[in-house]
């Protein structure tokens, strides 16, 4: 990963090689996702985070919007309508959380939010079931964790997607 600051901006810039494996969450896992080749320039400014110049986003279904829904619905509206983020990025906040987007601390409500990284999926352990890995923000440690979902389960309105926001 390279990376420039910018003082006078306050602006961070990295590559992030997505050729390279991510972290796993846990011995036994594995990254079932096809494997990438490419990199990806990132910025982080303003309270943001941008992906070769396009804005990442938290995206929620119309589901969670309204209640709960199944991971498997998830991960077929990433497929068919979205462009989901790489886990490579959470292993860079893990890295470095001042990096962390105040905005994907907590919800409207007051809940923290369960940012997913669906650019990569992950199998392994006796389940055998396909899952996400996730970031939060420990607001009394006051750092980054993560967490992991399987996708039978059900997610709601504090588990939203990191997505590369529309053009317009």
């Amino acid at each position: 990963m390279e990376q420039t600051v910018s003082d006078e901006l306050e602006v961070v810039r990295c590559t992030l090689d997505l050729s390279e494996p991510c972290r796993l969450p846990f011995r036994g896992a594995r990254n079932i996702s096809a494997p990438k080749s490419e990199t990806v320039d990132l910025e982080f400014r303003d309270g943001k985070v941008f992906q070769d110049g396009r804005e990442i986003v938290l995206f929620l279904s119309e589901e969670q919007k309204k209640g709960l829904t199944k991971g498997f619905e998830i991960l077929r509206l990433m497929e068919s309508t979205e462009v989901p983020v790489s886990a490579k990025l959470l292993d860079l906040f893990l890295e470095r959380e001042e990096l962390w987007p105040e905005e994907w601390k907590r919800d409207g409500r007051g809940r923290t939010l369960y940012v997913f990284f669906w650019g990569d999926l992950f199998g392994g352990l006796d389940r055998n079931m396909p899952f996400v890995r996730c970031g939060y923000w420990d607001m009394v440690d006051r750092k980054v964790r993560e967490d992991t979902f399987w996708l039978c389960d059900s997610w709601n309105g504090s588990h939203p997607a990191t997505v590369l926001k529309k053009p317009f």
